[in-house]
């Protein structure tokens, strides 16, 4: 078959016309102009030479467009997918390119372009057949004479294919509508997708990724392809795949299936369900993705780059006409109608997010191509919302939703500005807008776990640090009975993907998912578990702990009171504090399900096996981080926690030892029944789980194990764990939730006396406990430890009566 192309002399000439560059149209000089010539004379004196000035290239070429990790754009002429750069003749002359280079290093003149020449206006597609371009690095346009006369930074993109275009100013931007060869910007864009021909007699004729509302096989939702049979033979499709990576040399092999003339088949790709003959066994990545249909020669027959596909929307053919086409109404198995090329700009505020305090009223102003709708009730606008036609008058807090439509394209994402007037809150804000609140308001009123809402999520801290969509859903389990609740969020490809954001300022930018948390302490002091996961944080680096941001919290404009922000615990969680990469990581929440054969034969043999015999405890430390067990049980023994069982997670990578490390998690009963915390664990008088209970106490048999546990505890209680510094922390918090408190207790009916009562006894179990160093003799009791053995692990006060 003819493959798709634009090549000329092994590149691109096209022959579209563009405005002058500003700045450009010098006269181009030949390289005639470098002769040195010689003057006759009419003396006998010596000829005189002359050298003629060099040639001026200034202002002739420019890279106006360049993608990177080209995968499913243009292909070469040898149908190869290669990274390529856009040049234009911005001059009023025409250019011989004999001579210029494109390169990534200067000093090497990796590749010339064309023997061609290039006349005013003109377009030429360059094709990297001796150099890749990579991110961080800068792209040199060279002249005859080898000086660099157009640079182009490549930055580093979130996106796995990018596209960049030349700005007004100069500047590269990133952009989501290439156009190689033609005008840049979505005019050119549309000029490009009609002339993107595909000849094969199968085509892809609509995908819909995310799907959610159209069943397609056994009465239930999943991602789906529909090809067609474009030619005006009876097709037999045995022998064609469709793949997600050009590399991969299976891919989804069709069964015999015959398809008439025009006739069309739905498969749908399912990564739970094993391949069959109308399943592919994969799924479709939602944010972007490519797919590639192979003939039965092997040969490249179709493909689309899937992107920007509204939601539970489609992407595929109309009526015949190349290129591809969005649709907001899927129709699997029917002819595809009322698409359009584009997806519309979502419309942007040109008044500051967030909080606007000692003000009447504030006026905003929304921007966008095409016409704007917008809701100011936290409901998703549509075309038939009230139209956008001057700023918006806003005498209080107010979320302002809206979309725009624009010609030729459908609506796009919906976006979501929310607004805080005279609030003045000391705390950073998180701005929930749900789209359905009666929906989200039921869920919240009687704890319905597993039932997702879509979205919102926004973060004014200084500005505004993220403003995303995604889902939301109840957090946690007998804190669902209790009056004010925890929230969770999902951010899915559906929604975008997964958030990039250094939310804790860590420098963690990728969370997949964040808890909005209150726990069972709501109502008691607000911050036990926050307090025992920032002093782990501090002194472990073995056991992995939330990050946390105590925020005020809004859902559609209404005061929800403080929240603590957190990132959920996840293979993402653990993938970010060990800096692995998620697909190496397992994890789960423990006691140990009975899939996980490995890590229940580990917690067996820790059970069963003599661990007195160094032997056995050697095994057993190869599949168990044992320092993060210890730190595990030393913590949540310190604060006397009767709440673990169901809190245990355990994860571990391939990438980082492949052993299971621990997490420290939930932990409001923290000093509730404090009383002889190492006895509630190891006796299992608390909720501790037989996981746990079994290998610690057998553990202790371990004189290594024992040793190690004693040295760490007696770090701890020298530093992290010291009364001072724990009070001190405390304080702290008490000083960072004192000015919203009032307002948060009598939002949820607990009053300030009673969350003062519950601080003062906190400090009090620490300060007149003399809390440290009771937590040692409690722990060299239930170890049983010589008078000899305690002062040499804790000195003294260790052998002092408690």
């Amino acid at each position: 078959m003819k493959k798709y192309h634009f090549a000329f002399s092994n590149m691109v000439l096209c022959l579209a016309l563009c405005m002058l560059c500003s700045g450009c149209g010098r006269d181009a000089r030949t390289e005639e102009n470098r002769k040195v010539t010689v003057r006759e004379q009419t003396t006998n004196q010596p000829a005189e030479e002359t050298i003629e000035p060099a040639a001026d290239y200034h202002g002739l070429l420019r890279i106006t467009e360049f993608s990177l990790k080209n995968s499913a754009g243009i292909r070469d002429e040898d149908g190869e997918f290669r990274d390529w750069i856009e040049l234009e003749n911005c001059s009023d002359t025409d250019v011989p390119l004999t001579g210029w280079t494109v390169t990534d290093k200067p000093k090497l003149r990796r590749q010339f372009i064309s023997d061609a020449v290039l006349a005013p206006g003109e377009r030429l597609v360059v094709f990297c057949r001796d150099f890749g371009l990579k991110e961080e690095e800068t792209l040199y346009l060279l002249d005859p004479a080898g000086e660099a006369q157009e640079t182009a930074l490549c930055p580093v993109s979130t996106e796995e294919r990018y596209t960049m275009t030349l700005q007004p100013d100069g500047s590269h931007a990133e952009t989501k509508w290439m156009s190689p060869g033609f005008r840049n910007g979505k005019d050119g864009y549309l000029q490009w997708c009609r002339s993107d021909s595909r000849e094969s007699p199968l085509l892809i004729n609509e995908v819909m990724v995310s799907n959610e509302k159209h069943p397609v096989r056994d009465n239930e939702c999943y991602d789906w392809v529909e090809l067609k049979n474009v030619s005006e033979e009876v097709l037999d499709l045995a022998g064609y795949r469709l793949k997600t990576d050009r590399d991969d040399p299976r891919g989804w092999l069709f069964p015999q299936t015959v398809l008439n003339p025009g006739e069309m088949i739905c498969i749908t790709c399912d990564e739970d369900t094993p391949a069959s003959d109308l399943n592919t066994g994969f799924a479709l990545n939602a944010v972007e993705e490519t797919l590639f249909l192979y003939n039965k020669a092997g040969e490249l027959a179709d493909y689309v780059l899937l992107h920007d596909i509204p939601i539970e929307g489609s992407m595929g053919r109309l009526g015949g006409e190349n290129g591809f086409f969005f649709f907001t109404e899927p129709t699997p198995g029917e002819e595809n109608t009322a698409g359009a090329r584009l997806v519309s700009d979502s419309p942007v505020t040109l008044t500051p997010e967030g909080p606007h305090d000692d003000v009447e009223r504030l006026q905003v102003e929304l921007s966008a191509p095409g016409k704007v709708f917008y809701t100011l009730d936290g409901t998703v606008p549509t075309i038939s919302s009230t139209p956008y036609t001057g700023p918006i008058e806003l005498t209080g807090t107010t979320v302002i939703r809206a979309v725009a439509l624009e010609e030729n394209a459908v609506p796009g994402r919906v976006s979501t500005f929310s607004y805080f007037l005279n609030e003045y809150h000391t705390l950073p804000i998180l701005s929930l807008a749900v789209d359905d609140y009666y929906g989200f308001d039921r869920i919240y009123s009687f704890g319905q776990k597993w039932v997702p809402v879509p979205a919102n999520l926004a973060l004014y801290e200084n500005g505004v640090r993220f403003n995303r969509a995604c889902e939301v859903s109840m957090k946690g389990w007998t804190s669902l009975s209790m009056p004010k609740k925890s929230l969770g969020v999902e951010f899915t490809g559906r929604y975008g993907g997964m958030l990039d954001c250094d939310v804790f300022g860590t420098g963690i930018a990728e969370y997949d998912g964040l808890v909005m948390r209150v726990g069972q302490d709501f109502n008691f002091s607000v911050f036990r578990n926050e307090l025992i996961q920032d002093l782990c944080r501090e002194s472990s680096a073995c056991l992995y702990t939330q990050d946390s941001k105590y925020c005020i919290l809004y859902v559609n404009g209404a005061y929800y009171g403080i929240y603590c922000l957190k990132d959920d615990i996840t293979r993402q969680f653990y993938a970010n504090h060990t800096g692995v990469s998620v697909d190496s990581v397992e994890g789960f929440r423990a006691p140990a399900p009975a899939d996980t054969d490995y890590y229940e034969l580990m917690v067996d043999y820790g059970w069963h096996s003599d661990l007195s015999d160094e032997k056995n405890y050697r095994h057993l430390s190869a599949g168990i981080n044992i320092d993060s067990l210890i730190d595990w049980f030393l913590f949540e023994a310190y604060c006397g926690n009767s709440d673990t069982a169901g809190n245990q997670r355990v994860y571990r990578s391939t990438e980082n030892g492949n052993r299971w490390e621990y997490v420290l998690y939930d932990l409001d009963w923290a000093f509730h029944y404090w009383q002889g915390g190492f006895r509630t664990i190891l006796d299992g008088i608390g909720n501790v789980g037989p996981d746990m209970l079994n290998m610690l106490n057998n553990l202790l048999d371990s004189g290594i194990f024992r040793d190690r546990l004693l040295k760490r505890y007696a770090e701890l209680v020298g530093t992290v764990l010291a009364d001072d510094y724990v009070l001190a922390r405390i304080d702290e918090y008490v000083e960072l939730l004192q000015p919203e408190i009032s307002r948060d207790h009598e939002r949820w009916g607990v009053t300030v006396e009673h969350w003062s009562s519950n601080v003062d006894l906190l400090r009090s179990t620490i300060r007149d406990n003399d809390y440290a160093h009771y937590t040692v003799r409690d722990l060299c009791k239930r170890l049983d430890l010589t008078k000899e053995e305690r002062l040499r692990y804790f000195g003294a006060y260790a052998v002092e009566e408690s």
